[in-house]
Formats: C-alpha cells, structure tokens, sequence
C-alpha cells in the first residue's frame, strides 16, 4: 500500500476551508462544507484534458456506491481549470459523484500539489494505454473534439493529489503527485478512507 505523505495540519485545512470552489455552473461552495460533517476523500487532478486523470477519474467511478454509503464516506473530485469543463469530464468518465473547479490554484497552492511535467519510471495500473497514445487521445477529446474549450482546461504542467480529510480540519491521509501520472492506487487509497472495494 503506498505510503503516506505529510498529512494536512489543522492550520493549513483552516485556511483552504475559507477559499471557494466553483461547481458545474459557476456556483461559488466555501471548501470547508465539503468535509465539514463527513470524512471525505479529496482528489485533485491535473487539467481537464488529462488522459492519465480521465483514467483514474474513470476507475474511481467503478468503486460502488454502496461502498461509500456503508463506510460514510464521500468522494469530491477537483479540478484546476475551468467550471465549464465539468459537465463534460463527468460524462465522459461516467463519475457520480460531486467534482468542483479550483481556476486560482489556490487550493492547489495551499496543499502543496507540485508543478512539473516529469513522468513515471513505472506506467501505474490506473492508466489504460501507453504514453504516446494517452496524449493523442487526450488530444483529441481536447482541442480537436471540443475546440471551444481551449484555455479552460486549466495547466498542463499543475499535478494534483490524494487526501482523505474530515469531518472537520483533520486530515488522516496524503499523497501529492510527484510526476503527471502519480496518483495513489485506487484501493490504496480506499484502504486509507476506509471504504471497501475488491478488485
């Protein structure tokens, strides 16, 4: 099981709760509320167009419903680019639960998610296809199928991270993508939320 990061202080979760996310429609939610009340895992991607993060968005998807119901957990999805991009990242992943845009960074900034474009000595079981087919796919759901969402992806060289905080300013897990496809092992991170999945 991967092993964990330096988790979140209090001090530095009190500070990023008072920041805002956007929804699908622009809605501003203060951080905070979502983990408020709940133990919940946070994932942060890399810009929308991400093949690599389409990918682990779309194994995260596949952990049951159920699973989180029974553990009282809850799942939120973040995004650096814009709200716009959300409706159809969601679709196209198929992802059921709830996803926000970080457009400023700022959340990115505060929980320490690095900026580097640096791949992996090993290619993770989350990611489908090899590295010149992910970027032509990516590629292509990006500026070629959808060109009016050029520049609202968010950039490409922001990583992102895994964390499972809650309720409140506690956080019990964290992993900050070191390279572009860095994300933690979906039933590791699992494991560390409590949740139950059998791959």
């Amino acid at each position: 099981m991967t092993s964990a990061q330096p988790v979140l202080t209090a001090e530095e979760l009190s500070k990023a709760c008072e920041l805002p996310v956007l929804d699908q429609d622009g809605k501003s939610v203060q951080f905070g509320t979502l983990f408020a009340d709940q133990r919940t895992i946070l994932v942060f991607i890399r810009h929308f167009w991400c093949g690599s993060c389409q990918d682990y968005v779309a194994q995260l998807a596949t952990v049951p419903l159920d699973a989180f119901s029974k553990a009282g957990v809850k799942l939120v999805v973040i995004g650096c680019g814009e709200p716009s991009m959300i409706r159809g990242y969601k679709e196209l992943t198929a992802f059921p639960h709830d996803m926000y845009a970080d457009p400023t960074r700022k959340l990115y900034d505060l929980v320490g998610a690095e900026v580097n474009l640096d791949m992996p000595a090993e290619r993770p079981s989350y990611i489908r296809n090899g590295y010149l087919l992910n970027v032509l796919r990516s590629i292509w759901r990006g500026p070629i199928a959808n060109p009016t969402t050029v520049g609202k992806q968010g950039p490409a060289a922001q990583n992102g991270g895994d964390f499972v905080v809650g309720p409140g300013n506690t956080c019990s897990f964290a992993w900050r993508m070191r390279n572009t496809q860095d994300h933690v092992e979906v039933k590791d991170l699992m494991k560390h939320a409590g949740v139950e999945y059998g791959v």
